[in-house]
């Protein structure tokens, strides 16, 4: 007998074996005896453990467990779990009539609170009810509000989490219906959502906007191609590329694409592609270094936008001898200096061409970089000459691994002399300190751009969060349209993240305390209800309360 409702881990070694029943279905066997018969032929006695299945949603796989289970292991059998005859373990099947959700007798609340205020705030919430209506937000709400926190359990535990949250909800959601709600966010509902949001988050801001790949255990999305991931797992991904504004720091727009295709090729049809959302042609858009090419930079939609964008000074042939050049050159050194915090960055523009592209190059050294980077230089350059000093013979082959600084003079047999390439180390010291910038924008200053270059990290952070913390690095989805519907869910995840952690920032400074350790705290706010209200079931903590003061909050919000 199976216990259906039962959820194992699935188990891992050399005892453990699959066999396929029916041609379909897959039992989990225990080796529990090895012997050779008379014959010198090895035997194995086994016995059925469970059944393997594998969630649909997560694509993860895991054991339903059989008495046998139970008395191998020596483990007591469950109690209260639901016993079905082996054989095909039924779909989990939706109700007709699906009854009113049934909260627990204790709920947790303040978090919730916690979200929709900020939804609120950020005109989020409006933005959702006006373009999916009042069920389909309250659901992505608290979907949303299940990343926020991790998911824990897994997606497979979002009804546990729906029963004992306080939710806007009529009916518990499961697995199953978190796959409809992931193909009922459809595609033009999305659209007219990002037009509203852009319009309000756009407002006498920037936008920059950069890329990054999700790994996913299904084959079968369109988009996904196989590659490695950060952590040299060789898996299907996909890239998606998403848009912030600078000020705000919030996200703007996403738009997932194959996995298989270069940043800066797919930037002119990611650009076209937003237009339609609202992202205008009189936006500055901030890019950095990566989508430095001539070919992109060039391609229609693009060349005509205000841009700024990174220029690496090996990217293009000459901008390293324009740096060099600049500072070789003693009266230009302070003629534009820019206060930076506490610190004096010097900067020099110019007249530059990227193909039919007219920019501006502007160069800038900043002198804490520099006395970093000369050090480096320097260093590097005295223990390859103890090493260099210390061998008798070189090959040619390994002569070039000391780059161009040191010129080589090898004889036949292999003895050399070296010397120091004096200009070329002059160059990369002078050059130390120093990186550039492409404006297309005349109305912006030398300090304006940089200013606006380096606040555009706000992307990669976004980023950071929307995969460690809130998709856990996986997608886990078989199609596309659950993968559009997820990854909205996770956008709004990621903007109540972003929000509620700019409130909170200087709270969590002041006490030392983690953005997680602050959600977890939100969590614990538990209440019961009595009559038609809702009251804490224990005592508030001072931090908590604390909390609540910052985010402007009292218990009775949601009232």
């Amino acid at each position: 007998m199976l216990f259906s409702d039962i959820k194992l881990p699935m188990p891992k070694g050399t005892k453990f074996e699959h066999k396929i029943v029916h041609g379909k279905d897959k039992y989990m066997y225990y080796r529990i005896k090895s012997y050779r018969t008379e014959n010198g032929k090895i035997k194995h006695e086994r016995i059925s453990i469970g059944k393997a299945v594998v969630d649909e949603l997560t694509q993860v796989e895991y054991l339903i467990p059989n008495e046998n289970y139970y008395k191998q292991f020596n483990l007591e059998l469950p109690k209260y779990s639901k016993m079905k005859k082996c054989g095909r373990v039924a779909k989990e099947k939706v109700a007709d009539n699906p009854t009113l959700i049934k909260h627990a007798p204790k709920v947790s609340f303040g978090l919730t609170v916690a979200t929709y205020a900020i939804a609120n705030e950020t005109k989020l919430l409006p933005f959702l009810t006006e373009s999916f209506g009042e069920d389909i937000s309250n659901k992505i709400m608290t979907v949303a509000t299940f990343f926020l926190i991790g998911s824990p359990g897994g997606l497979s535990d979002i009804d546990y989490f729906t029963e004992k949250t306080m939710s806007f909800l009529d009916v518990k959601l499961n697995s199953q219906r978190l796959s409809e709600l992931y193909t009922d966010i459809d595609e033009y509902n999305q659209n007219e959502f990002f037009k509203k949001w852009i319009a309000h988050c756009t407002e006498k801001d920037y936008i920059c906007y950069d890329v990054t790949s999700i790994s996913t255990y299904s084959s079968t999305l369109k988009l996904s191609a196989w590659g490695y991931n950060r952590d040299k797992e060789y898996l299907p991904q996909i890239n998606l590329g998403m848009f912030c504004a600078v000020n705000s720091k919030l996200p703007l727009y996403f738009a997932p694409y194959n996995g298989n295709i270069n940043d800066y090729t797919n930037l002119p049809y990611v650009i076209e592609n937003a237009k339609d959302v609202g992202i205008k042609d009189d936006f500055t858009i901030v890019l950095d270094g990566g989508f430095s090419v001539e070919k992109a930079l060039n391609s229609e939609g693009i060349r005509d936008k205000k841009f700024i964008v990174g220029a690496p000074l090996n990217n293009f042939a000459n901008i390293k001898e324009l740096v060099f050049k600049w500072r070789s050159n003693a009266q230009e050194q302070n003629k534009n200096l820019i206060m930076l915090e506490d610190e004096i960055v010097r900067s020099k523009e110019v007249e530059y061409c990227v193909g039919r592209v007219k920019t501006r190059l502007i160069m800038y050294q900043q002198p804490t970089t520099t006395l970093e980077c000369e050090k480096s230089v320097v260093i590097d350059v005295q223990s390859n000459k103890k090493i260099l000093d210390k061998k008798a013979t070189i090959t040619e082959e390994k002569a070039k691994k000391y780059g161009s600084l040191f010129d080589f003079n090898i004889e036949e047999n292999g003895e050399f002399t070296y010397t120091i390439n004096d200009e070329e180390y002059d160059k990369i010291l002078r050059t130390c300190g120093c990186f550039a910038l492409f404006c297309t924008n005349d109305n912006l200053t030398a300090e304006n751009v940089l200013n606006i270059y380096r606040n555009k990290d706000c992307v990669e952070k976004a980023f950071a969060v929307i995969k460690n913390d809130i998709l856990d690095e996986r997608l886990r989805v078989k199609t596309n349209d659950a993968l559009k519907g997820k990854m909205f869910i996770a956008f709004v995840s990621l903007i109540l993240h972003i929000a509620l952690k700019e409130k909170l920032q200087s709270y969590c400074l002041k006490n030392k305390m983690t953005f997680k350790s602050i959600i977890n705290r939100l969590y614990d706010i538990e209440c019961t209800k009595h009559d038609d209200l809702w009251m804490p079931s224990k005592a508030i903590t001072k931090q908590q309360r604390e909390i609540l003061e910052e985010l402007d909050l009292n218990i009775n919000y949601l009232k």
